[in-house]
């Protein structure tokens, strides 16, 4: 679990965190302050990513995704991560991103794994949607 620090945050919120995190068992917690140191302040969670990478292999040595290699198109993979790790419905996508879909699956990029991009208060592009707090 990575903590990031800012300016702001007082110590009793950091600390009220970190023993929230320690009741939902990761294998690690880090307290990130490159907002404010730049890479030096995110070392040790760079060391802790990788220590829970490498925990994280099957038999084949290779990582646990989310979906399967089963899974070939961009929109099922965005759809399985929305669905199955930010507990959306369904997703939504324009015309204009299926337009790009289409160019990267064309330029063989279709089976890569996905990474999403989101902003830190919202669980979609609408900064006024949350996450249900029993979820």
């Amino acid at each position: 679990m990575a903590l990031n620090k800012f300016r702001e945050d007082l110590d009793s919120e950091l600390n009220y965190v970190r023993e929230k995190s320690i009741e939902a068992g990761p294998i690690d917690r880090q307290l990130a302050d490159n907002w404010a140191l730049g890479g030096s302040g995110a070392i040790d969670l760079a060391k802790s990513v990788i220590k829970a990478c490498s925990r994280q292999k099957n038999s084949d040595n290779r990582p646990n995704l989310l979906y399967g290699d089963d899974c070939h198109s961009i929109e099922e993979r965005l759809t399985m991560v929305a669905t199955e790790e930010y507990v959306a419905k369904e997703i939504s996508i324009g015309a204009d991103v299926k337009r790009k879909i289409e160019v990267l699956e064309k330029n063989g990029f279709g089976s890569l794994p996905v990474c999403i991009a989101k902003t830190q208060m919202s669980i979609s592009h609408d900064s006024k949607m949350k996450r249900p707090l029993n979820n």
